[in-house]
């Protein structure tokens, strides 16, 4: 381990020597879609972390709450799983297309072998893979990502309004039980700043939804390496009093400022730049067929029902599962965690919870590894005896 961070060290020297080759990542959010994967992915931490508490008998696990630091350190993740992903795939890519010899830092690490100790960055462009790829004669480019994050999400709702439009419907309501109802709405979106806790399902949602909305305010300033935008549409409210008082908010003119955005980026961008869409909206098929005949499109998804429309635009291999960032891909599952989590909720009841959730996780690799060969097993002696049989007669 010792012997690894040293070469990491003296390979990060080796990089501030390269010439670097800048590559933009536009990154085009459904603000709606993402929040909607992210509470899926809450919902799945909670699941997960409970069983890990009785797997080591611990009994009850607290509860995992949204809030700001949480919704901002999630989508952080994403976007650093996802770099991590494509960026020895885009150096291959890149390299390709436009001649240019690109490297990141796996490519370099690869060139030095496991028991060798660099005392210098030249010794790694002179080892064996270096002059493999001529390194040692004509230096590469290492390959920096410049990440630049275009939120778009629907704007502040008009509170005072909602309230004064749910008072006139109370004194218009001669039904009791209705009119309980609308007495709770009116409490709680009174009652928002205070911090009392909501009495309705639509409150606790318009909540969340301002946590979500202040981690993307507040996304840059938490991640200094990164630039976001927050781009708003409109947020209506529609009330349905033949269904027991139910309140949709519903986004306005969103879609569009994505869409009009996309489109002076796409003007004004360098061959190599790279439009990523977080979305699963059919609605931007013209788009995705636009920006897929001039530049790199990838398409980012947290819906189980992808759209057919938008796969086909994009291409098999541009499309990646939200859910393998925060939840692993295959036998290597993971448990989606949040250092705030980790630090202020669980580690009051489980200090070792790390540890803990990487011992249970290793199980449950061993396990289903364990059940994928028996499945390989039996299949094969299915097949097996098939053959036999048919020799037989």
């Amino acid at each position: 381990m010792e012997n690894f961070r040293h070469n990491w060290l003296v390979l990060e020297n080796a990089i501030k020597q390269l010439k670097k080759h800048s590559l933009n990542v536009n990154y085009y959010i459904d603000g709606n879609h993402l929040k909607l994967f992210l509470d899926s992915m809450i919902f799945s931490a909670n699941k997960g972390h409970q069983e890990v508490y009785q797997f080591n008998g611990l009994g009850k696990c607290p509860s995992l709450d949204p809030n700001k630091s949480v919704y901002s350190e999630l989508i952080f993740k994403i976007h650093s799983q996802f770099l991590t992903k494509i960026k020895r795939e885009m150096c291959h890519e890149f390299q390709t297309v436009y001649g240019t010899n690109l490297v990141d830092e796996w490519d370099l690490f690869l060139s030095i072998k496991p028991t060798q100790r660099l005392n210098n960055p030249t010794e790694l462009f002179e080892s064996e893979r270096s002059q493999k790829f001529g390194w040692d004669k004509n230096s590469p480019e290492f390959l920096e990502m410049s990440p630049y994050f275009n939120f778009f999400v629907g704007g502040g709702v008009d509170f005072q309004f909602l309230i004064k439009t749910l008072k006139k419907y109370w004194r218009d309501e001669a039904d009791p039980n209705a009119r309980s109802r609308i007495e709770r709405f009116v409490e709680d979106f009174e009652s928002r700043d205070t911090g009392a806790r909501p009495k309705t399902n639509e409150f606790l949602n318009q909540q969340k939804f301002s946590w979500f909305r202040e981690a993307l305010d507040e996304f840059d300033a938490n991640w200094k390496s990164l630039v976001a935008e927050v781009s708003e549409g409109q947020t209506r409210f529609n009330i349905k009093p033949k269904q027991h008082f139910f309140i949709e908010f519903q986004e306005k003119a969103v879609d569009t400022k994505l869409v009009m955005k996309c489109m002076d980026d796409l003007a004004k961008a360098k061959n190599d730049d790279v439009f990523v869409f977080i979305t699963n909206d059919t609605d931007f098929l013209p788009l995705f067929e636009r920006v897929a005949e001039t530049h790199q499109l990838i398409w980012l998804t947290g819906a189980k029902n992808k759209s057919k429309g938008l796969s086909g635009a994009v291409g098999r291999g541009k499309i990646f599962d939200l859910v393998d960032f925060l939840s692993g891909e295959g036998l290597h599952k993971k448990i989606p965690s949040t250092k705030y989590w980790d630090n202020e909720v669980l580690k009051q009841s489980c200090p070792d919870i790390q540890v803990l959730r990487d011992d249970y996780l290793e199980q449950m690799a061993y396990e289903a590894f364990q059940k994928q060969q028996q499945e390989i097993y039996e299949d094969w002696e299915r097949t097996a005896r098939l053959e036999w049989e048919n020799d037989k007669f």
